[in-house]
C-alpha cells in the first residue's frame, strides 16, 4: 500500500533535521481513531540525526516505540531515552517543540493522538475515568513520562501493526483494534500518582530510574541508589516496585536484556548477547530473555 502525503491534524509536521525537510509521505502513515488517529513513523533505510515537532494543538499523546533506541526531549527539559517496547506518555499545550534523536538503524513509532475533547470522549465511551487515563485538567504545563515498557505479548501487538498486512477498511481496523490493546495495557501499567509517595519522594525515584538507565552495563549497588535517593534500601525497593512495577534490580537486568535483544538484531551471537548482558550460563541467559521478551534468543534474530 503506498501511503498517502501525511497532512498533519493533531500534530505538527515532524522534521528532518538535517536538511529541514518533511519526512517523506511513505514513512508517515495517518488513520482516524475512533475519537482521536493514529501515525506511524517509519524509518528503515535512512538515517536521520533528529526529528522535530511542533503541536498545533493541545496535545494527548501515546507513543510505542520499536528499533535500537533513542532520545526524546520536550522543550529545554532535560532529555530520556526512549528503548524499545517503551511507551511515552505525553500532555502537551499547543505549541510546544519536541525533539527526537532517532537510532542509527531502522525504528518506528506509532502514536495514538487525542486532543484533550478527545481524549474524554473517549474515556467517557468506555467507562474510563480521564484521571485514570493521565488525562490533566489542564494543559498549562508539559507532562510527560514513560510507562512500564510493554509487556511480551504487548510488544507482539506492536510488530503487527508496524507489519500489518492488511489494505483499505480491513487495514484501518486492524490498526485500531491493536491500538486499543495497546492502550489498554497502558492504562493497566500506567505510572499513576500514588497517594502513599510524595512527590519528593516520586522525583527521587525517577531519578533512580535515570541513573539506572545511564549506567545500565555497570548500575550502581542497591545501597548507593538508596543515598543517591536519600532513603534506605527497603523503601527503595518498595516504593520503585510500587511506581515502576519491578525492582531496581529486575529493571536494570531488564535494561541489559533490551540491549541483547539489540544486538541480536544486529547480527551478534547468542554468546555474545549473553555475555555483553552479564551471564556467564547460556541456559540462565535463553531462561531471563525469554521470560522477558516472549522467545528464546535463538529466534529472536
Amino acid at each position: 500500500m503506498s501511503a498517502s502525503p501525511y497532512v498533519p491534524q493533531q500534530t505538527g509536521d515532524y522534521l528532518d533535521s538535517t536538511d529541514g525537510r518533511a519526512l517523506p509521505g511513505e514513512q508517515q502513515e495517518v488513520l482516524p481513531l475512533s475519537e482521536g488517529e493514529l501515525l506511524i513513523l517509519r524509518a528503515d533505510g535512512r538515517d536521520l540525526q533528529q526529528m522535530e515537532s511542533v503541536e498545533i494543538a493541545d496535545t494527548c499523546s501515546f507513543g510505542f516505540h520499536t528499533g535500537n533506541g533513542g532520545t526524546l526531549r520536550f522543550e529545554d527539559r532535560r532529555p530520556f531515552a526512549v528503548d524499545d517496547g517503551d511507551c511515552v506518555r505525553s500532555f502537551v499545550p499547543r505549541g510546544l517543540m519536541s525533539n527526537f534523536n532517532p537510532p542509527a538503524g531502522p525504528f518506528h513509532v506509532f502514536l495514538a493522538l487525542f486532543s484533550p475533547e478527545q481524549a474524554q470522549a473517549f474515556c467517557e465511551a468506555r467507562g474510563i475515568c480521564a484521571s485514570q487515563f493521565g488525562v490533566p485538567d489542564d494543559f498549562d504545563t508539559i507532562r510527560t513520562g514513560k510507562t512500564r515498557p510493554l509487556s511480551a505479548s504487548g510488544r507482539a501487538v506492536l510488530s503487527g501493526l508496524i507489519n500489518s498486512p492488511y489494505h483499505g477498511p480491513a487495514r484501518r481496523l486492524h490498526l485500531e483494534s491493536g491500538a486499543l490493546s495497546l492502550l489498554a495495557e497502558t492504562l493497566a501499567a500506567a505510572d499513576l500518582p500514588d497517594p502513599a509517595l510524595v512527590p519528593h519522594d516520586r522525583r527521587a525515584l525517577e531519578d533512580v530510574r535515570e541513573m539506572l538507565e545511564a549506567s545500565r552495563d555497570h548500575p550502581p549497588s542497591i545501597m548507593e541508589l538508596a543515598r543517591a535517593a536519600g532513603m534506605n534500601d527497603f523503601k527503595l525497593k518498595r516504593d520503585f516496585k510500587r511506581l515502576f512495577g519491578v525492582t531496581p534490580h529486575a529493571y536494570a537486568r531488564n535494561l541489559r536484556l533490551d540491549a541483547a535483544a539489540r544486538a541480536l538484531r544486529e547480527g551478534q551471537s547468542v554468546k555474545a548477547a549473553a555475555a555483553q548482558a552479564g551471564y556467564a550460563c547460556p541456559s540462565r541467559f535463553t531462561q531471563a530473555f525469554r521470560k522477558r521478551h516472549g522467545a528464546p534468543p535463538s529466534e529472536w534474530r
